[in-house]
């Protein structure tokens, strides 16, 4: 199950242009068997693009990592606990 995620994410991150930080963290979850409850990606304008991915943690705590590349590859990243 583990290797079908990987694919989808590797395919993800080919079309997303993912930086490796970013990759390599999703990576680093699915190793610790935090795996992701869902991943979106939106493509909008200008080629900005924008995946949010929500891991669950124990007892539906959740923790949202927001990756935004924006048109001028210019590229934040936050992290939101709700």
């Amino acid at each position: 199950m583990s290797s079908i995620i990987s694919k989808i994410l590797s395919f993800l991150g080919i079309l997303s242009n993912l930086n490796s930080i970013v990759y390599l963290l999703v990576l680093t979850c699915l190793c610790l068997k935090s795996f992701p409850v869902w991943i979106s990606a939106t493509f909008r304008r200008r080629h900005s693009h924008r995946i949010l991915f929500e891991v669950n943690y124990l007892h539906n705590n959740y923790r949202r990592a927001t990756f935004s590349k924006l048109s001028d590859n210019q590229r934040t990243f936050r992290k939101i606990r709700s």
